[in-house]
């Protein structure tokens, strides 16, 4: 039997997919294929089904199967977290989206700067997020700034951002000035495994950040929970693993916006 999932979103929410993927073909022994072509009468696989197969871990058909969904449901997967990790090493060829291998990232990883221990990496999502002024969910400011102010920055502060590309979004960026940040913009697989090697992380609210942390081995990490997306759930994954209630704010009128 063989396995297809469908490439929806960016690179944060194609490699939940392709988790879930392996997390079926290492239960079933499934063969996982880059083409939907390959797959015969396949069982559609979304969100729910996903859901349901977490509490009874049965499949209605020994069919093939086309995952369609994100899958973000972090209590399933946190039993696997071992698995999880051990699939990315540099032989592992399988393609992530149409373009990123496993072993690209693991790659980028070898040659990546490492943070410092003590340094706070912090992600800020904006670009998308800001759907032009239109249910924005870029996190209130204040959501980082009460915590750096909570837990200090001595160790230094780096931000990473994708490049700004508008005012507004510059001006958001002024908010951390106070704090003296270096800021990061590189390529998305160099500051994806900045964030996996980070030990203190001020996560976004992006998968990219929050997946990367999770695939990582971060000592102290702080997620928002925004319910911007009603199926997404996340859950703790170490001692010093807390998530936070965040609201959004629109950057273009400064209304801030809560989506609990």
């Amino acid at each position: 039997m063989k396995i297809y999932f469908c490439r929806h979103g960016r690179f944060g929410n194609n490699i939940f997919q392709y988790i879930v993927a392996k997390i079926l073909c290492n239960e079933y022994g499934y063969e996982l294929v880059n083409e939907r072509r390959e797959l015969i009468s396949p069982l559609v696989f979304d969100d729910s089904m996903w859901k349901k197969w977490s509490e009874t871990k049965s499949l209605p058909a020994h069919k093939d199967i086309f995952l369609n969904g994100f899958f973000q449901q972090m209590h399933i997967l946190l039993p696997y977290r071992d698995y999880i990790r051990s699939l990315f090493h540099i032989e592992n060829r399988d393609f992530i989206n149409d373009s990123v291998k496993v072993c690209d990232v693991v790659d980028a990883y070898n040659k990546t700067e490492t943070p410092l221990d003590n340094e706070i990496v912090m992600h800020i999502r904006m670009g998308d997020f800001k759907h032009d002024n239109y249910n924005s969910h870029i996190l209130n400011p204040n959501f980082y700034i009460s915590i750096l102010d909570k837990i200090g920055h001595t160790g230094g502060l780096t931000i990473v951002c994708d490049k700004l590309e508008t005012r507004e979004e510059e001006e958001y960026m002024r908010w951390f000035d106070r704090y003296n940040p270096r800021h990061r913009s590189k390529t998305m697989l160099e500051d994806f495994v900045y964030i996996m090697k980070a030990k203190r992380l001020l996560s976004s609210n992006s998968t990219f950040a929050f997946i990367a942390s999770f695939l990582g081995s971060p000592v102290e990490v702080y997620i928002p929970w925004t319910n911007f997306y009603k199926e997404q759930t996340l859950c703790r994954f170490g001692q010093k693993c807390t998530i936070i209630p965040a609201l959004c704010i629109d950057i273009y009128s400064g209304t801030v916006k809560s989506y609990m």
